[in-house]
């Protein structure tokens, strides 16, 4: 694998992870305002999503993980796949199995 195509993989994972913490922190609901009585430590969406939203974020890119790490030639294949078909679940187990049955 070459430098570009590495550098562009590091880029779009980065891209993806900026997304998703700009998502988390802007799904807030509307402001509510609060009396005295309910006032309490509570935690909402973004601060629960967060950290679920890395996590499920890390487990839909682990093809194109897996691929990067093994130096797989066709990585930049096996990450469109990932990203435009795993989201259907088939897409993500074909391209997994592509990662690491595929030659490095």
């Amino acid at each position: 694998m070459d430098m570009k195509s590495a550098k562009s993989i590091r880029l779009i994972i980065l891209g993806a992870f900026v997304f998703l913490l700009l998502l988390c922190f802007t799904s807030c609901a509307a402001p509510v305002i609060h009396t005295p009585s309910d006032w309490s430590f509570q935690f909402t969406f973004p601060y629960w999503g967060f950290p679920f939203g890395i996590i499920g974020l890390a487990i839909y890119i682990l093809p194109t993980i897996i691929a990067a790490v093994r130096r797989h030639k066709s990585i930049v294949a096996i990450l469109l796949v990932n990203i435009f078909l795993g989201w259907t679940f088939i897409g993500w187990v074909l391209s997994l199995i592509w990662a690491l049955i595929g030659k490095a």
